[in-house]
């Protein structure tokens, strides 16, 4: 570790890593799955008729695919 801060006590590891062990535990073996209406939906159910492909419903920083070419910059146009 760097110099300007202090190692934690040792009774912290002990404290924290049987504590993360026991949720992961309880949220494996313990915890119902999640309802089919509160499933976390990415791309859409059904194809588009007209192309047959599935389209993302929702954007987490990564559009699979762009219809329209307007990011390029205005210089680029007549």
């Amino acid at each position: 570790m760097d110099s300007r801060y202090n190692d934690p006590p040792p009774i912290y590891p002990l404290v924290v890593k049987p504590l993360l062990h026991l949720r992961k535990l309880v949220i494996r073996h313990l915890l119902p799955p999640r309802p089919y209406y509160l499933r976390y939906l990415i791309a859409a159910e059904d194809p588009d008729p007209k192309t047959g492909r599935y389209y993302a419903v929702q954007y987490d920083g990564e559009p699979w695919y762009e219809t329209s070419i307007q990011y390029l910059p205005n210089i680029l146009t007549p």
